[in-house]
């Protein structure tokens, strides 16, 4: 395994051609990969080293990308999981989700979808490993925001990137950080970017391709941004101790979307 700026990926794919057109993808952008072939194999790779990253295609003998990621979920490993599969079917989709991948690619994968993909797998897979000492920090911020809430609510209005306040829900939009209740609550950066649109747009519908938009950077079919979206909700709700049964805070509206308020 080769690493590039302390960032190291493993691309799996049945089909050689694939691999090695997204290694000439990665390569574009500073990146080094490992080729592997087989599900199992990643599977032992990924055991073995924990890379950051892990390029997996659903559709292989053996073990398929889905069940690969779900076991290393299980596991509790570090490496952050992109599923790509040549199917277009919700079903996969929302197991993908299911099983802990933090994104989903179409083949065939356009490369800026790839490199998004894999900023924010990284950027997941660091937060895993270092969620400690990101906890200790959050709390420090806790402290300077409790600290100066007079002054941040006096600016919130005049400054662009003021934290972004729902009752006891607060959305920091220049740290990137979320708070409720004060206390520090560990989102993704998807889950983030997902929460802060649902902000920027307090009190209104923001609609499932909306959100995915905010979040991926394009806009997928409805179906597939609805399952990406019901996903990442459920994970946000969780987080912030909210519940689509007795809402505090993201209301679902049925074929719409979601709406972030206190009603």
């Amino acid at each position: 395994m080769y690493e590039q700026n302390g960032v190291s990926l493993v691309v799996v794919d049945d089909d050689r051609s694939v691999c090695e057109m997204m290694a000439r993808q990665l390569r574009r952008y500073g990146y080094h990969t490992t080729s592997l072939f087989d599900g199992l194999s990643a599977l032992e790779h990924v055991r073995g080293l924990e890379p950051d990253v892990l390029l997996i295609d659903q559709g292989m003998p053996g073990l398929s990308g889905t069940e690969v990621i779900e076991k290393l979920t299980r596991e509790k490993l570090r490496t952050a999981s992109v599923l790509f599969t040549a199917m277009d079917s919700k079903e996969v989709v929302r197991n993908a989700f299911k099983a802990g991948a933090v994104d989903v690619l179409f083949k065939p994968v356009l490369p800026r979808h790839l490199s998004q993909a894999i900023e924010d797998a990284v950027t997941h897979a660091r937060q895993n490993a270092e969620h400690g000492r990101c906890l200790r920090q959050l709390k420090d911020v806790v402290g300077r925001l409790s600290s100066s809430e007079e002054q941040l609510d006096a600016t919130a209005e005049s400054a662009p990137d003021a934290p972004i306040h729902v009752g006891e829900l607060v959305v920091d939009q220049a740290q990137r950080l979320v708070f409720c209740g004060g206390n520090p609550c560990d989102l993704s950066p998807l889950e983030f970017r997902v929460l802060l649109q649902l902000a920027r747009c307090a009190n209104q519908v923001v609609t499932h391709q909306s959100l995915a938009m905010a979040a991926r950077g394009r806009c997928p079919e409805r179906w597939e941004a609805r399952e990406f979206t019901k996903q990442h909700i459920r994970n946000i709700r969780r987080k912030i101790g909210d519940s689509a049964q007795n809402s505090k805070f993201i209301h679902t509206i049925h074929s719409e979307g979601y709406r972030l308020s206190l009603l």
